[in-house]
């Protein structure tokens, strides 16, 4: 630490932000990489392995009820997050 001074730390400065985009890119890349390989796989698993009988009887199905809004939707309302 004796070592760091402002002149250190400028000469550094271009490396860490090299290694926090770096980091960055890796991390899109495993995620890119989980979503192509793993999540896409097994829905496509999913998908192949439907089978529908009977699919006349969908006929009289009809939506009921009014369409709900997107406010208070998702995470931030299963957290109750700001009383949403």
């Amino acid at each position: 630490l004796e070592n760091l001074d402002a002149n250190n730390f400028w000469r550094a400065a271009p490396l860490i932000v090299a290694a926090a985009v770096g980091y960055l890119a890796l991390l899109l890349a495993v995620g890119v990489v989980q979503r192509f390989y793993l999540t896409r796989e097994v829905w496509r698993m999913i998908a192949v392995s439907i089978a529908v009988s009977r699919p006349d009887a969908v006929d009289g199905v009809a939506a009921r009820g009014e369409a709900a809004n997107a406010r208070g939707e998702g995470l931030a309302h299963g957290l109750d997050v700001a009383g949403l």
